[in-house]
């Protein structure tokens, strides 16, 4: 008896608690902050202005291409330095909007974007994560970690393994503290990242043989991600994937699109 009445209580201050927080905190878009029923996600209007990547894609680095193409076609970039991942996907174009919801994730302490962005990334991951896949995210230097209090790769990588995989929040460190990529020009951003990553050495055994999905909010020029595999790959890995929010494109591409 006592029991059902905790439950049933339980279920009273729960339910009270949700009305009030609705009331206090009304859910709103995450975009642009119009009211909405739903909290954590993003008005219709906004997500129409998101340019989400679809079919046709290059099937090895996950950038759109403009034109309808057969399996094994490969973007420009990939036809001519194909990168060292095995594949890679994202859910935006990275735009004004994308970045703006990327940079209040990253910059402005709205850890709560992470549950929609990183839902979105998990959905992209389906057929590419096994139970035995490493979930990794790409590593901040312990300095800017104490200076950002979180990394956002870790709060989307929380999602996108939630329900395969497994979360490996350490697999990767970085033992030098670069510039930030966002201040370098292309060239500067590949030789920023050499030799700034490594796989500790309680990881180092077991990595051999892995099957590793990367996760990081943007990818760019790719330098990064291109150094944590080749990390990884070093220390034994036998496949990598990558998964992002959102994805640069070539601005003559964009225009295609």
């Amino acid at each position: 008896m006592w029991h059902s009445v905790l439950s049933s209580f339980s279920h009273l201050r729960h339910g009270a608690l949700t009305l009030i927080d609705q009331v206090l905190f009304p859910p709103h878009c995450l975009a642009c902050h119009v009211p909405m029923d739903a909290a954590h996600s993003v008005c219709t209007t906004c997500t129409h202005s998101m340019h989400m990547i679809s079919e046709p894609l290059c099937h090895h680095c996950g950038v759109p291409l403009p034109y309808a193409h057969h399996e094994s076609e490969l973007c420009v970039d990939c036809l001519t330095a194909t990168p060292p991942y095995d594949w890679a996907r994202g859910v935006w174009v990275y735009d004004d909007r994308s970045a703006h919801l990327i940079s209040q994730l990253k910059f402005s302490d709205r850890t709560h974007l992470a549950s929609y962005m990183g839902n979105l990334m998990r959905l992209r991951t389906t057929e590419m994560i096994t139970p035995q896949t490493w979930v990794v995210p790409v590593p901040l230097h312990r300095s800017r970690l104490r200076q950002r209090r979180y990394n956002q790769s870790l709060l989307l990588a929380h999602y996108v393994a939630k329900h395969n995989g497994i979360l490996i929040p350490d697999a990767l460190m970085r033992i030098r503290n670069t510039q930030p990529q966002t201040t370098l020009d292309y060239h500067d951003r590949q030789s920023n990242v050499v030799g700034c990553f490594n796989v500790p050495k309680r990881h180092q055994a077991n990595i051999k043989g892995a099957r590793i999905m990367l996760v990081d909010d943007v990818r760019t020029t790719g330098a990064t991600l291109h150094a944590c595999t080749e990390t990884l790959r070093y220390h034994g890995a036998a496949w990598v994937g990558v998964i992002t929010a959102a994805i640069r494109i070539r601005s003559e591409t964009l225009d295609d699109l």
